[in-house]
Protein backbone atom coordinates (compact mmCIF):
# COMPACT_ATOMS: atom_id res chain seq x y z
CA UNK A 1 0.00 0.00 0.00
CA UNK A 2 3.02 2.46 0.93
CA UNK A 3 4.44 1.65 -2.72
CA UNK A 4 1.13 2.35 -4.61
CA UNK A 5 0.69 5.82 -2.41
CA UNK A 6 4.45 6.79 -3.75
CA UNK A 7 3.42 5.88 -7.00
CA UNK A 8 0.29 7.81 -7.65
CA UNK A 9 2.08 10.65 -5.70
CA UNK A 10 5.07 10.55 -8.46
CA UNK A 11 2.32 10.26 -10.42
CA UNK A 12 1.06 13.41 -9.53
CA UNK A 13 3.77 14.87 -9.65
CA UNK A 14 4.83 13.70 -13.26
CA UNK A 15 1.55 14.67 -14.37
CA UNK A 16 2.03 18.27 -12.71
CA UNK A 17 5.32 18.73 -14.47
CA UNK A 18 4.28 17.64 -17.86
CA UNK A 19 1.05 19.89 -17.15
CA UNK A 20 3.68 22.81 -16.39
CA UNK A 21 5.88 21.62 -19.17
CA UNK A 22 3.32 21.84 -21.53
CA UNK A 23 2.01 25.31 -20.63
CA UNK A 24 5.43 26.88 -20.42
CA UNK A 25 5.97 25.98 -24.41
CA UNK A 26 2.48 26.68 -25.23
CA UNK A 27 3.38 30.49 -23.22
CA UNK A 28 6.71 30.23 -25.21
CA UNK A 29 5.08 29.29 -28.55
CA UNK A 30 2.78 32.33 -28.42
CA UNK A 31 5.62 34.78 -26.90
CA UNK A 32 7.92 33.71 -30.04
CA UNK A 33 4.27 33.73 -32.44
CA UNK A 34 3.86 37.49 -31.35
CA UNK A 35 7.87 38.14 -31.95
CA UNK A 36 7.44 36.56 -35.51
CA UNK A 37 4.92 39.04 -36.18
CA UNK A 38 6.20 42.11 -35.14
CA UNK A 39 9.08 41.26 -36.96
CA UNK A 40 7.05 40.53 -39.92
CA UNK A 41 5.53 43.87 -39.69
CA UNK A 42 8.74 45.82 -39.09
CA UNK A 43 10.46 44.06 -42.20
CA UNK A 44 7.32 44.97 -44.20
CA UNK A 45 7.46 48.55 -43.04
CA UNK A 46 11.19 48.22 -43.67
CA UNK A 47 10.68 46.88 -47.09
CA UNK A 48 8.13 49.45 -48.30
CA UNK A 49 10.19 52.33 -47.25
CA UNK A 50 13.28 50.67 -49.14
CA UNK A 51 10.33 50.25 -52.43
CA UNK A 52 9.85 54.26 -51.83
CA UNK A 53 13.48 55.03 -51.49
CA UNK A 54 13.97 53.24 -54.82
CA UNK A 55 11.09 54.78 -56.78
CA UNK A 56 12.54 58.34 -55.54
CA UNK A 57 16.00 57.69 -56.98
CA UNK A 58 14.32 56.20 -60.01
CA UNK A 59 12.85 59.35 -60.68
CA UNK A 60 15.84 61.24 -60.30
CA UNK A 61 17.63 59.27 -62.16
CA UNK A 62 14.86 59.05 -64.81
CA UNK A 63 15.02 63.37 -64.54
CA UNK A 64 18.71 63.33 -64.90
CA UNK A 65 18.83 61.54 -68.16
CA UNK A 66 15.78 63.27 -69.57
CA UNK A 67 18.07 66.48 -68.88
CA UNK A 68 20.85 64.79 -70.73
CA UNK A 69 19.18 63.96 -73.30
CA UNK A 70 18.02 67.56 -74.00
CA UNK A 71 22.01 68.62 -73.35
CA UNK A 72 23.08 66.17 -75.98
CA UNK A 73 20.28 67.02 -78.31
CA UNK A 74 21.02 71.18 -78.06
CA UNK A 75 24.64 70.33 -78.45
CA UNK A 76 24.19 68.13 -81.57
CA UNK A 77 22.01 70.72 -82.85
CA UNK A 78 24.35 73.62 -82.46
CA UNK A 79 27.25 71.66 -83.29
CA UNK A 80 25.57 70.77 -86.68
CA UNK A 81 25.30 74.46 -86.73
CA UNK A 82 28.46 75.68 -86.71
CA UNK A 83 29.16 72.99 -88.91
CA UNK A 84 27.44 74.49 -91.61
CA UNK A 85 28.47 77.73 -91.19
CA UNK A 86 31.79 76.79 -91.34
CA UNK A 87 31.20 74.74 -94.41
CA UNK A 88 29.54 77.79 -95.37
CA UNK A 89 32.62 79.86 -94.85
CA UNK A 90 34.84 77.58 -96.72
CA UNK A 91 32.73 77.47 -99.99
CA UNK A 92 32.27 80.95 -99.95
CA UNK A 93 36.06 81.05 -99.59
CA UNK A 94 37.16 78.32 -102.40
CA UNK A 95 34.49 80.38 -104.83
CA UNK A 96 36.29 84.01 -103.96
CA UNK A 97 39.50 81.92 -104.30
CA UNK A 98 38.50 80.50 -107.55
CA UNK A 99 36.79 84.07 -108.77
CA UNK A 100 40.47 85.14 -108.17
CA UNK A 101 42.28 82.29 -110.33
CA UNK A 102 40.08 82.82 -112.80
CA UNK A 103 40.50 86.60 -113.22
CA UNK A 104 44.30 86.31 -112.91
CA UNK A 105 44.24 83.67 -115.41
CA UNK A 106 42.37 86.13 -118.04
CA UNK A 107 44.90 88.88 -116.77
CA UNK A 108 47.78 86.58 -117.68
CA UNK A 109 46.59 85.77 -121.06
CA UNK A 110 45.73 89.33 -122.08
CA UNK A 111 49.14 90.62 -120.57
CA UNK A 112 50.89 87.78 -123.34
CA UNK A 113 50.42 84.75 -121.25
CA UNK A 114 52.48 86.20 -118.36
CA UNK A 115 51.84 82.90 -115.20
CA UNK A 116 53.77 82.59 -112.44
CA UNK A 117 56.04 85.16 -110.77
CA UNK A 118 56.10 87.48 -113.81
CA UNK A 119 52.09 87.72 -113.70
CA UNK A 120 52.80 88.41 -109.90
CA UNK A 121 54.96 91.57 -110.68
CA UNK A 122 52.19 92.67 -113.11
CA UNK A 123 49.34 92.78 -110.51
CA UNK A 124 51.94 94.02 -107.85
Amino acid sequence: MKGDIICYEEQKKSEKLIAALEEETIQRYHFDLERLQEREKQLEEELTEQIEKGDVIYQQVRQKVEEQTFTEKDLAERFNSLANRQNMLLRSKLNYNKGDFERLRELGQIKGGAMGSELERLVA
